[in-house]
Parts: C-alpha cells; structure tokens; sequence
C-alpha cells in the first residue's frame, strides 16, 4: 500500500522498485478515507507512506496501522520529515523514514524491512510450533523428562509431577537419580551405559517417589544429538506400570496357591 498525495509519485517507487527486481502489487491512497478503507480491507506485505498530506498525516496513518495490521513493515517516504520527527516515528512503530532527496535508499529500506518481516514471520511460527509441541508434552500421560549430559534436570513434565511427587521447580537443575532412586541401581547405571555407546536404552525401572514409595516404570531414553551429531541432552519418557505389576504378582500368587 501506498499513500500519497501525488500519483506520479506512487508510479516513481514502482517503477524505482520494479527495476531492482521488486515487482509488487500497489494499491495508492490519496486521502484518510482510502487509506483506513484499505487498512482495514487489505492485508499488506509493506506500507509506504508520506508524512504530510493535504487532509492527513503520517502519525495517524502509522498509528492506525499498528491498531489494524501490526507487524506490517511501515516506511516513511516524505521531503519535509525532520530528524527529530523522524527518529520519534520510529520509536512509535515506524520501520524506517527515506528523505525523497535520497530516493534510491528507499529499495535498501524496502528489501531491508521485507526480509526482517519474513525472518519475523519464520520466527514467530517456530515458537508456535515449539508452544504447541510443550503443551503436547504437558498433557502426556507419561513422564517426559529432559537431561543434560551430566544427568542434571532441564525439562520435566506434569505427568513427571504426578508420578514421582516432586515439583518442576524442585527437579529442574537436579540429578535425575536423585529424584528417582535413594541409589543407582545396577539397571539404571546399565541404562545409562547403553544410552552413551548405543543412543538409546528402554526396560523396566524400580524407582521411587518423593515420600519413599515404590513405583514401578517402563522407560525409554534416548541419546538427542546436536545439528553436528554431538551427543547434547538425555530423553526419557516413563510409563508407570506399578499398578499392572501388582496384579501380575497378585495373580502369579494366587496360581501358585492352587496349585498347591
């Protein structure tokens, strides 16, 4: 979008643009009404504007696009915005200003501000991804739990909380055998060797919560590895089969007993 008093103008960043390789779609604003119209109708990779317009200006343009299309890059190009102005409109949401005395900076200033957007954009996807895949992992129904190369706790799940008693805040920075078992065990130090020369490790684990009572789990580690293949953290995912052991040996006992 663009919005300026002059037509002429608008076609002299097209074609200004058009010949550094930026071939865009323009839609040109004259006045207030055209511009909120196509603030509010449109959805914009880049708003060009003027600062000072014959029934408008550009403080209430910048302002009304940050209210209806936040985040879309917003470039000043305009002869009578002074330094000062220009460096508080850029303080308010402004991406940059270009003087038309220097219009050949305004293609810099456009492939500068569409880059930082799309960098934004990917950014902004990633962290939705990795918030989306926490509250996979928070709704787990097995403890998922993360750890350094050195055993000490970076992630733990509620599931975690709700098997083994201690809080995130208590488990984080901590050894996970602590949290787990008053000692290592021949099998949990058996695991943590498989994990270091083969990547990974699952069997059964006799473990215990914070108040000291045995719980029982089926557990999966897995060695997570770096973009270079350097070994980085420890996964393990828990499953608590206590209550399904018990009635094995619950049954296991009862058919010894007829067979007596």
């Amino acid at each position: 979008a663009a919005l300026m008093s002059k037509s002429w103008e608008s076609q002299l960043v097209r074609e200004m643009l058009a010949a550094e390789g930026l071939r865009c779609e323009f839609q040109l604003a004259r006045t207030r009404i055209e511009f909120e119209a196509a603030v509010q109708r449109g959805k914009f990779d880049l708003i060009i504007s003027d600062f000072s317009l014959p029934s408008y200006d550009g403080t209430r343009a910048l302002a009304l696009a940050e209210q209806w299309q936040k985040h879309i890059p917003f470039i000043f190009f305009s002869g009578t915005i002074g330094e000062e102005t220009a460096v508080e409109s850029l303080k308010t949401g402004a991406t940059d200003y270009v003087v038309k005395q220097r219009p050949r900076r305004l293609v810099a200033a456009v492939r500068r501000a569409l880059q930082e957007a799309e960098e934004r954009t990917r950014r902004e996807l990633a962290e939705q991804k990795i918030r989306e895949q926490a509250a996979l992992l928070d709704k787990a129904q097995d403890a998922i739990i993360v750890c350094d190369l050195e055993d000490r706790v970076t992630f733990w799940n509620p599931s975690a909380v709700r098997i083994y008693g201690w809080s995130s805040s208590e488990a984080l920075g901590r050894r996970v055998s602590e949290l787990v078992a008053d000692q290592l065990t021949l099998t949990f130090n058996e695991a943590r060797k498989s994990l270091l020369e083969s990547g990974e490790w699952s069997g059964e684990l006799h473990e215990q919560t914070k108040d000291g009572r045995p719980v029982v789990v089926r557990s999966s580690w897995t060695l997570v590895r770096d973009d270079a293949g350097q070994p980085k953290s420890k996964l393990i995912i828990s499953t608590d089969i206590t209550e399904q052991k018990m009635l094995e040996e619950k049954f296991l006992r009862a058919q010894r007993l007829e067979s007596l």
